[in-house]
């Protein structure tokens, strides 16, 4: 946002604004922005609608759904390097075998949240480090204060209901999973310009 004061109290303010939008009729029109895109657009509601997705699984399992007791411990998630990440901010996607409960009930869905966090992971760190210099700088620059924190809660939840081992801790890893991928979609809206609701 910028602003221009001249004689007379005379002030514009200058706004980056989707095309589609109506403007006012004083205003003066600027040149456009250039087309700008990542799969990080369809990336993340993809990833959203998984866990909207595996949310209803989860909520058709018997109230008693619980891991077999012959399961053991599930295995803690072991962060592995991303290998499309490297030098590139240091994102890495989470490895790690799912409970007993979980790989009984969703293992494709999880397995398919994984791959889509992958690419999320990948193309993040392209997407800021094309678009760093350029008059774009604004979306990066929104990517940047809110993505990584908010990626963090996504990985974090999705690591919880991994190895949640009953459907109660099931239904609360995916309440925090979904409300954190949700955040992440409407940042993304955001840095592309998207308006109204995700």
């Amino acid at each position: 946002r910028a602003y221009l004061v001249g004689e007379h109290g005379m002030v514009f303010r200058y706004s980056v604004v989707p095309a589609a939008r109506a403007v006012l009729p004083a205003s003066v029109l600027g040149p456009a922005m250039p087309a700008f895109g990542s799969p990080l657009e369809t990336q993340v509601p993809e990833f959203a609608g998984f866990v909207q997705d595996l949310t209803t699984v989860v909520e058709q399992l018997p109230d008693s759904a619980a891991a077999p007791a012959a399961a053991g411990a599930a295995t803690s998630p072991a962060p592995v390097p991303d290998p499309g990440a490297a030098g590139a901010g240091g994102f890495a996607q989470d490895a790690g075998t799912p409970s007993s409960f979980v790989a009984s009930c969703c293992g494709k869905p999880v397995n398919k949240l994984n791959t889509i966090l992958g690419m999320v992971l990948q193309s993040l760190p392209q997407f800021v480090a094309k678009f760093k210099n350029t008059n774009l700088l604004v979306a990066g620059l929104r990517m940047i204060s809110t993505m990584p924190s908010q990626l963090v809660d996504v990985r974090g939840a999705l690591r919880d209901f991994k190895s949640a081992t009953d459907k109660q801790g099931a239904q609360a890893a995916l309440a925090r999973l979904a409300g954190a991928a949700g955040s992440l979609k409407q940042s993304t809206r955001t840095a592309f310009q998207k308006e109204g609701s995700p």
